[in-house]
Protein backbone atom coordinates (compact mmCIF):
# COMPACT_ATOMS: atom_id res chain seq x y z
CA UNK A 1 0.00 0.00 0.00
CA UNK A 2 1.19 3.60 -0.99
CA UNK A 3 1.51 6.52 2.19
CA UNK A 4 -1.26 8.29 1.18
CA UNK A 5 -3.39 5.12 1.43
CA UNK A 6 -2.55 3.89 4.62
CA UNK A 7 -3.28 8.02 5.84
CA UNK A 8 -6.73 7.21 3.92
CA UNK A 9 -7.63 4.63 6.14
CA UNK A 10 -6.67 5.27 9.04
CA UNK A 11 -8.85 8.61 8.41
CA UNK A 12 -11.72 5.87 8.22
CA UNK A 13 -10.90 4.31 11.03
CA UNK A 14 -9.77 1.32 9.21
CA UNK A 15 -6.58 -0.17 10.51
CA UNK A 16 -4.35 -2.00 8.38
CA UNK A 17 -2.70 -4.77 9.16
CA UNK A 18 1.83 -4.80 9.13
CA UNK A 19 2.03 -8.07 6.54
CA UNK A 20 5.91 -8.55 6.09
CA UNK A 21 7.17 -5.78 4.12
CA UNK A 22 3.77 -3.96 3.58
CA UNK A 23 0.09 -3.62 4.96
CA UNK A 24 -3.34 -5.37 4.84
CA UNK A 25 -6.64 -4.11 5.85
CA UNK A 26 -9.82 -6.28 6.11
CA UNK A 27 -12.67 -6.12 4.31
CA UNK A 28 -15.87 -7.53 3.13
CA UNK A 29 -15.73 -8.97 -0.06
CA UNK A 30 -18.43 -9.35 -3.14
CA UNK A 31 -19.96 -11.94 -1.46
CA UNK A 32 -20.04 -11.64 1.39
CA UNK A 33 -16.75 -12.90 3.01
CA UNK A 34 -14.42 -10.70 5.13
CA UNK A 35 -10.89 -10.80 2.80
CA UNK A 36 -7.89 -9.08 3.26
CA UNK A 37 -6.37 -6.52 0.78
CA UNK A 38 -3.03 -4.79 -0.39
CA UNK A 39 -3.48 -2.71 -2.89
CA UNK A 40 -6.68 -0.53 -3.43
CA UNK A 41 -7.98 -0.45 -7.12
CA UNK A 42 -10.51 1.40 -6.83
CA UNK A 43 -10.74 5.06 -8.56
CA UNK A 44 -13.33 5.58 -6.37
CA UNK A 45 -11.82 4.70 -3.19
CA UNK A 46 -8.64 6.07 -3.98
CA UNK A 47 -10.69 9.41 -4.47
CA UNK A 48 -11.86 9.30 -1.11
CA UNK A 49 -8.70 8.22 0.49
CA UNK A 50 -6.54 10.98 -1.24
CA UNK A 51 -5.16 13.81 0.83
CA UNK A 52 -4.92 17.33 -0.47
CA UNK A 53 -2.67 18.28 1.73
CA UNK A 54 -0.36 15.48 0.37
CA UNK A 55 1.66 15.20 -2.85
CA UNK A 56 3.83 12.48 -4.16
CA UNK A 57 6.45 12.37 -6.82
CA UNK A 58 7.42 9.00 -8.06
CA UNK A 59 10.60 8.36 -10.64
CA UNK A 60 12.80 5.81 -11.30
CA UNK A 61 15.53 6.16 -9.40
CA UNK A 62 13.46 9.10 -6.54
CA UNK A 63 10.64 10.04 -4.69
CA UNK A 64 9.02 12.48 -2.69
CA UNK A 65 6.12 13.30 -0.17
CA UNK A 66 5.02 16.85 -0.03
CA UNK A 67 2.79 16.99 3.26
CA UNK A 68 1.39 21.13 3.88
CA UNK A 69 -0.68 21.83 6.53
CA UNK A 70 0.06 19.12 9.41
CA UNK A 71 0.18 19.83 12.60
CA UNK A 72 3.09 18.86 14.77
CA UNK A 73 1.69 15.85 16.59
CA UNK A 74 1.70 14.15 13.19
CA UNK A 75 5.07 15.11 11.91
CA UNK A 76 6.41 11.71 13.05
CA UNK A 77 3.29 9.21 12.16
CA UNK A 78 3.32 10.15 9.02
CA UNK A 79 6.74 9.76 8.30
CA UNK A 80 7.31 6.69 9.45
CA UNK A 81 4.21 5.86 7.24
CA UNK A 82 5.80 6.49 4.43
CA UNK A 83 9.02 4.92 5.30
CA UNK A 84 7.57 1.91 6.56
CA UNK A 85 6.24 1.14 2.64
CA UNK A 86 9.81 1.39 1.42
CA UNK A 87 10.96 -2.72 0.59
CA UNK A 88 14.30 -1.97 -0.20
CA UNK A 89 17.50 0.58 0.97
CA UNK A 90 17.64 3.92 -0.27
CA UNK A 91 18.94 7.08 0.98
CA UNK A 92 16.89 9.83 2.52
CA UNK A 93 16.43 13.54 3.73
CA UNK A 94 13.49 15.92 4.58
CA UNK A 95 13.02 19.58 4.22
CA UNK A 96 10.83 21.54 6.80
CA UNK A 97 8.07 24.37 5.42
CA UNK A 98 8.06 26.84 7.90
CA UNK A 99 6.16 30.44 8.70
CA UNK A 100 8.16 33.23 10.34
CA UNK A 101 6.69 36.12 12.01
CA UNK A 102 8.40 39.33 12.96
CA UNK A 103 9.37 40.30 16.38
CA UNK A 104 7.67 43.79 16.02
CA UNK A 105 5.00 43.53 13.23
CA UNK A 106 2.37 40.51 14.09
CA UNK A 107 1.07 41.15 10.63
CA UNK A 108 4.15 40.83 8.76
CA UNK A 109 5.18 37.04 8.04
CA UNK A 110 7.45 35.14 5.63
CA UNK A 111 6.72 31.48 4.27
CA UNK A 112 9.36 29.17 3.53
CA UNK A 113 8.73 26.43 1.60
CA UNK A 114 10.22 22.88 2.36
CA UNK A 115 13.75 23.09 0.09
CA UNK A 116 16.77 20.77 0.47
CA UNK A 117 18.92 23.94 -1.17
CA UNK A 118 18.39 25.73 2.66
CA UNK A 119 15.84 23.84 4.79
CA UNK A 120 17.03 20.57 5.40
CA UNK A 121 17.08 18.40 8.88
CA UNK A 122 20.23 16.26 7.84
CA UNK A 123 23.08 18.06 6.99
CA UNK A 124 24.29 14.70 4.92
CA UNK A 125 21.67 11.72 3.05
CA UNK A 126 21.06 9.14 5.53
CA UNK A 127 21.57 5.81 4.32
CA UNK A 128 18.85 3.38 5.60
CA UNK A 129 19.91 -0.60 4.72
CA UNK A 130 17.56 -2.13 7.65
CA UNK A 131 13.87 -1.36 9.13
CA UNK A 132 15.27 -1.04 12.55
CA UNK A 133 17.47 2.03 10.99
CA UNK A 134 14.29 3.93 10.40
CA UNK A 135 14.19 4.08 14.00
CA UNK A 136 17.48 4.55 14.79
CA UNK A 137 19.08 7.03 12.02
CA UNK A 138 15.65 9.09 11.24
CA UNK A 139 12.86 9.19 13.98
CA UNK A 140 15.07 9.07 16.96
CA UNK A 141 17.59 11.36 15.97
CA UNK A 142 14.79 13.84 15.01
CA UNK A 143 13.42 13.74 18.14
CA UNK A 144 16.63 14.58 19.76
CA UNK A 145 16.78 17.56 17.57
CA UNK A 146 15.75 21.18 18.26
CA UNK A 147 13.81 21.44 14.72
CA UNK A 148 14.03 25.61 15.29
CA UNK A 149 17.70 25.48 15.25
CA UNK A 150 17.71 23.76 11.28
CA UNK A 151 15.69 26.88 9.66
CA UNK A 152 17.33 29.97 8.37
CA UNK A 153 15.87 33.68 9.71
CA UNK A 154 16.36 36.82 7.25
CA UNK A 155 17.33 38.36 10.46
CA UNK A 156 17.39 38.38 14.08
CA UNK A 157 14.09 40.08 13.74
CA UNK A 158 11.87 37.61 13.23
CA UNK A 159 10.80 34.69 14.87
CA UNK A 160 9.48 30.91 14.63
CA UNK A 161 5.50 31.11 14.20
CA UNK A 162 5.06 27.00 13.45
CA UNK A 163 6.44 24.37 10.87
CA UNK A 164 3.48 23.67 8.64
CA UNK A 165 5.03 21.45 6.07
CA UNK A 166 7.55 18.95 5.01
CA UNK A 167 9.20 16.99 2.14
CA UNK A 168 10.32 13.57 1.76
CA UNK A 169 13.26 13.06 -0.44
CA UNK A 170 14.03 9.35 -1.10
CA UNK A 171 16.57 7.97 -3.09
CA UNK A 172 16.44 4.52 -4.48
CA UNK A 173 19.18 2.17 -3.90
CA UNK A 174 19.00 -1.54 -5.53
CA UNK A 175 19.21 -4.18 -2.68
CA UNK A 176 16.30 -4.99 -0.18
CA UNK A 177 15.88 -3.69 3.24
CA UNK A 178 18.56 -5.94 5.36
CA UNK A 179 19.76 -7.90 2.51
CA UNK A 180 23.40 -8.11 3.13
CA UNK A 181 24.30 -9.89 -0.49
CA UNK A 182 24.28 -6.50 -2.46
CA UNK A 183 25.74 -7.19 -5.64
CA UNK A 184 29.48 -5.16 -5.95
CA UNK A 185 30.63 -3.51 -8.93
CA UNK A 186 32.60 -5.49 -11.09
CA UNK A 187 35.28 -3.30 -11.13
CA UNK A 188 35.63 -4.00 -7.20
CA UNK A 189 34.66 -7.87 -7.21
CA UNK A 190 37.28 -8.62 -10.38
CA UNK A 191 40.08 -6.42 -8.61
CA UNK A 192 42.96 -8.99 -7.33
CA UNK A 193 43.53 -6.88 -4.20
CA UNK A 194 39.81 -7.25 -2.62
CA UNK A 195 39.02 -9.97 -0.71
CA UNK A 196 34.97 -11.31 -0.60
CA UNK A 197 34.49 -12.37 3.10
CA UNK A 198 31.80 -14.98 2.60
CA UNK A 199 29.57 -14.50 5.68
CA UNK A 200 30.94 -11.59 8.60
CA UNK A 201 27.61 -11.01 11.00
CA UNK A 202 28.57 -7.09 11.17
CA UNK A 203 32.14 -7.70 12.17
CA UNK A 204 33.65 -6.86 8.91
CA UNK A 205 36.11 -4.87 10.89
CA UNK A 206 37.45 -7.27 12.79
CA UNK A 207 37.44 -10.32 9.31
CA UNK A 208 40.04 -6.78 7.53
CA UNK A 209 41.82 -6.61 10.88
CA UNK A 210 42.91 -10.54 11.15
CA UNK A 211 43.60 -10.92 7.39
CA UNK A 212 46.10 -8.09 8.00
CA UNK A 213 47.48 -9.44 10.46
CA UNK A 214 46.91 -13.45 10.46
CA UNK A 215 50.44 -14.75 9.87
CA UNK A 216 50.00 -17.87 7.77
CA UNK A 217 50.90 -18.72 3.79
CA UNK A 218 47.51 -20.69 4.05
CA UNK A 219 45.53 -18.40 5.22
CA UNK A 220 41.99 -18.17 3.66
CA UNK A 221 39.12 -15.75 3.91
CA UNK A 222 36.21 -18.67 4.38
CA UNK A 223 38.58 -19.98 7.33
CA UNK A 224 39.07 -16.99 9.80
CA UNK A 225 36.19 -17.39 11.99
CA UNK A 226 38.06 -18.28 15.12
CA UNK A 227 40.57 -15.92 14.55
CA UNK A 228 37.62 -12.79 14.19
CA UNK A 229 35.97 -14.16 17.19
CA UNK A 230 39.28 -13.56 19.38
CA UNK A 231 39.91 -10.62 18.30
CA UNK A 232 35.63 -9.31 18.80
CA UNK A 233 36.87 -10.74 22.51
CA UNK A 234 40.19 -8.81 22.59
CA UNK A 235 38.41 -5.60 21.76
CA UNK A 236 35.32 -6.10 24.55
CA UNK A 237 38.11 -6.46 26.73
CA UNK A 238 39.12 -2.98 26.63
CA UNK A 239 35.80 -1.19 26.90
CA UNK A 240 34.83 0.96 29.98
CA UNK A 241 39.09 1.56 30.30
CA UNK A 242 39.15 5.09 30.61
CA UNK A 243 43.06 6.23 29.30
CA UNK A 244 44.85 9.38 29.73
CA UNK A 245 46.68 11.37 27.13
CA UNK A 246 49.42 13.22 28.95
CA UNK A 247 52.63 12.20 29.12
Amino acid sequence: MFAYELEGLKRLNIQPIKWGSSYRAKVRGKTGKIVYVSKIVSRLINKRLADPKYRCYNGNHMESHLYEGVEPSDFYNKLENVLSTQTSAFKINIALGYELVSKTDPDDTRYFYPNLANTHVFNNLIAINSKADIQKKVISEIRSMELADKLNYPSSGYKLKAITAFKIFIYHREHSLGDSEAVVPKIIRENKHVINFPKTNNKCVFHCIVWHTFQSTKKDPRRIQAQVKEAFKRYCSFKGIKYSLSL
